[in-house]
């Protein structure tokens, strides 16, 4: 390594940029763009400023745990092997701060898609130094990568603990947990979670999802009114209409599905699953020629897409 590391406060170097030291992990950061005493990202969510200006990921895996954990500006993914190296060489070399790298490497671990040695990585660091939370934050995010939603559930309200309701990260894990929560089919507890989440932030993604969760209870007035109030507050987030359409089929309010359906497709005319469940609305409403042009558009979109993606 160009220099030792004299000294890391994990939470301050990581998250918040307090109290950096002059330590070679400092320099990586700051090499990388991160600025010392200053958010370079919002609070919450963790990767974007927020998710209603980049509506197109939620298509892909709204809940995607490790996606909102993962920091851009501490990682540089062309240079995973060498930041393991190095923190490898410094955990030799420094034992003294070795839980510290211990959870770097484990985080650059989960970062390049190794999600079983991260979660080794970060236990050893939780055993060297028990008492910081962002090391259960980390590997809760990982478990959910896995699949673990149980046990990342366990890790979030570890963090939560040590974290204290005093700091302001907390609201990011407990909306890391309502989607665990939700992942593992408890939608009761996601709800509360995302309830409490929303009222920290305000940000109408965060009534989206809570929108999907009373959804898929079947409680359809409750997911149409968090879909409405999302649209309220971005009324650029047309996923939020779309899955406000889907609710008002649901209620057989089939009008009111196919306005949110247009304005979905005129947006996103390659989304085939929109015409499907246009299709869907047009049919039970009796209009059988809009139902079989959109179902020939869904499997034309469907075809094309399948080809595009071998």
């Amino acid at each position: 390594m160009r220099k030792k590391v004299v000294a890391i406060t994990v939470g301050a170097v990581i998250l918040w940029g307090i109290g950096v030291t002059t330590c070679h992990i400092a320099t990586k950061l700051l090499d990388r763009g991160y600025i010392p005493g200053r958010e370079t990202e919002p609070r919450f969510p963790s990767k974007y400023t927020t998710l209603d200006d980049r509506p197109e990921t939620m298509r892909v895996d709204p809940r995607d745990i490790w996606g909102y954990r993962r920091n851009p500006f501490l990682h540089d993914s062309t240079a995973h092997a060498t930041d393991i190296s190095e923190f490898t060489e410094t955990i030799r070399k420094d034992p003294e701060h070795a839980s510290e790298c211990y959870g770097f490497r484990g985080y650059t671990y989960a970062d390049a898609g190794d999600y079983d040695k991260a979660i080794t990585d970060l236990t050893e660091a939780i055993r060297l130094k028990p008492e910081w939370a962002e090391w259960y934050y980390d590997r809760g995010a990982v478990y959910a990568a896995q699949g673990k939603y149980d046990k990342s559930v366990l890790d979030f309200t570890k963090a939560l603990d040590e974290f204290g309701r005093d700091n302001p990260l907390c609201y990011d894990v407990i909306l890391l947990r309502g989607l665990a929560y939700e992942k593992a089919g408890n939608l009761d507890k996601a709800i509360a979670d995302y309830t409490v989440a929303e009222a920290a932030c305000g940000f109408g993604w965060v009534r989206y999802l809570r929108g999907d969760a009373y959804a898929a209870k079947a409680d359809y007035d409750k997911a149409i009114a968090d879909y409405a109030e999302a649209l309220r507050l971005n009324p650029k987030f047309l996923w939020a209409r779309y899955r406000r359409g889907e609710a008002y089929a649901a209620r057989s309010e089939y009008d009111k599905a196919i306005a949110d359906f247009n304005a979905f497709i005129e947006v996103h005319p390659m989304d085939a699953l929109a015409y499907r469940d246009r299709g869907n609305a047009y049919k039970a409403k009796g209009e059988k020629d809009k139902a079989v042009t959109d179902y020939e558009m869904y499997k034309t979109l469907e075809s094309y897409q399948r080809r595009k993606a071998k």
